[in-house]
């Protein structure tokens, strides 16, 4: 598996994610609404309400990959941040997590029109921090919270590979919402999937 965006979200409090540029495949291109910024604690959070999101420059291999996040709650916000998988360049489409409250939500965005395929009460409450993965797969769309899988879903809408995403649709302060550290992007190796299943195990008979 390689690692093709890779962002921690260093950089000077208030600085639009569109000027910042993390480790690893991450240049910020707005797509839709207003860019987030940066916190004080070097964490990502939004600007504005509505719906907001920016793509990656990080080229996934093909369209099976991973994008997770440390989602850090300020306050536990009803509207908050998310990751974003397949989204495209010229299109308002994606496959997104969300927190919506203390739920992880999966839903897919096809030109504009959000459906909700799943939704996880994490229980999360303020100064909590807990990873978050948006995990796909096929048409195989799984969300994991604090390493654990909570949701599974079989969608087959959008299939191009898309970049990886930040999403938001609250305006949050450097003391308030759901904000966004530790971001990364990780190809699925399909050859290690195929030969894990073909591979018999050593001494089997």
């Amino acid at each position: 598996m390689a690692v093709f965006v890779n962002d921690t979200m260093t950089d000077t409090a208030g600085t639009a994610l569109t000027s910042h540029t993390g480790e690893t495949g991450a240049a910020w291109t707005l797509r839709i609404g207003t860019s987030m910024v940066i916190s004080n604690a070097n964490r990502c959070r939004g600007n504005s309400t509505g719906e907001n999101y920016c793509y990656s420059s990080g080229l996934p291999a093909n369209a099976n990959y991973a994008v997770q996040a440390d989602f850090n709650a300020q306050t536990v916000a009803i509207l908050g941040s998310g990751i974003t998988g397949r989204t495209s360049t010229s299109a308002e489409t994606n496959y997104l997590i969300l927190m919506e409250t203390a739920d992880l939500v999966i839903y897919k965005n096809v030109a504009g029109t959000y459906t909700e395929l799943g939704r996880y009460a994490t229980g999360a409450g303020a100064g909590s921090t807990n990873a978050g993965k948006l995990d796909m797969s096929g048409t195989a769309i799984k969300g994991f919270w604090a390493g654990t899988e909570r949701i599974s879903a079989t969608d087959s809408s959008i299939a191009a590979a898309g970049r990886a995403g930040i999403y938001s649709t609250d305006l949050s302060t450097n003391t308030t919402g759901w904000h966004l550290d530790n971001y990364s992007a990780t190809d699925e190796s399909a050859a290690a999937a195929i030969y894990a299943g073909m591979l018999p195990l050593v001494g089997a008979g």
